[in-house]
């Protein structure tokens, strides 16, 4: 489908009629902001705040027997194409509402900043996920790895970097989604690339950095320190759940000091080099990428969660300022 005909479906009168449809969905209860509440208000960094809406995918939300396409925008803030941007995405596993409800709560400052600086908002790339409280588009959990945004067919391969992770995108929407992500990333080049994450196995967060900073990533630390001050446990030093990874300062490498290779959007954003049509090409790298993963368990409700990302919205001007000069 063509960009023409992606404007006028979701015109902001479609977006009405579409928006009533999910009025009729029960998103799942546990404090979140309903899916429809969320779209109405990411749709005015477009009607309020000229941002612009482009589709990255679409998704169906099935409720009671009916089917709802549902779109996946990305935001841009306007008259900044070809500048180093700062990238925001939230929403990638649906059990972790806090994030894109982070970018609910500030839409009018991120409206307000795209003003200011270049600005790309992804506020919610797994809807179905987030409705349903699954951590997948497609089903709650699974040990394979389904990720609306998963990179590993782009990434080499740490035992033998002459190959990527994997030889083919894992799915449809992670390929649509890759190739939509890599292409505005040559439009509006990444500095600095946040992810906002939560995890339903932790008592203490963490933040993950990736990017050419790595040890000496001064952005990560601060997040670190925002995410304390906002009222958050930090885990400072020891490792993560997951092998080979090592937490300093609150912040995770690999054993070896480096960036975490987990074929994530993180990690892509931050690629100097990627696979493309079988061999290896160079890309725009992020300076750093910033994944805030907040604890769920213990006396860490939602709305303190939610807080706790807000905290890094609210710092992104002077992070972005400590981007432009670190």
């Amino acid at each position: 489908m063509n960009g023409a005909i992606e404007r006028n479906q979701y015109s902001p009168a479609n977006m009405d009629v579409l928006l009533d449809r999910l009025n009729g969905v029960e998103t799942f209860s546990d404090g979140r902001i309903p899916i429809e509440e969320l779209y109405r208000k990411h749709l005015e960094l477009e009607t309020k705040y000229c941002f612009k809406k482009e589709v990255i995918y679409t998704i169906d939300i099935e409720e009671n027997g009916e089917r709802i396409t549902v779109p996946v925008f990305c935001f841009i803030a306007p008259r900044k194409e070809g500048k180093e941007s700062l990238w925001i995405l939230a929403g990638i596993h649906g059990e972790e509402p806090a994030g894109p409800d982070a970018v609910y709560r500030q839409i009018d400052a991120l409206g307000k900043l795209g003003q200011e600086i270049p600005l790309v908002i992804m506020p919610i790339l797994n809807p179905a996920g987030y409705y349903r409280n699954w951590r997948f588009h497609d089903m709650p959990f699974s040990l394979d790895r389904r990720n609306v945004t998963d990179s590993r067919h782009l990434l080499p391969d740490s035992d033998d970097p002459t190959k990527p992770m994997i030889d083919m995108p894992l799915s449809e929407i992670s390929d649509t989604f890759t190739r939509f992500f890599l292409a505005l990333n040559k439009r509006y080049p990444i500095r600095l690339f946040f992810d906002l994450h939560e995890d339903a196995k932790l008592m203490e967060g963490y933040i993950y950095s990736q990017g050419i900073l790595v040890e000496n990533d001064p952005i990560a630390v601060e997040c670190a320190r925002i995410l304390v001050g906002s009222g958050v446990k930090l885990k400072k030093e020891g490792t993560t759940r997951f092998p080979g990874e090592v937490i300093k300062e609150g912040v995770v490498f690999d054993e070896k000091g480096g960036p975490v290779q987990d074929g994530s959007i993180d990690q892509l954003a931050a690629a100097p080099e990627i696979f493309q049509g079988g061999r290896i090409v160079s890309k725009h790298a992020a300076k750093t990428a910033i994944v805030p993963e907040t604890p769920t368990i213990g006396d860490n409700t939602l709305d303190d969660r939610i807080l706790a990302h807000e905290s890094i919205l609210i710092n992104l001007p002077r992070l972005w300022h400590m981007a432009s000069g670190s």
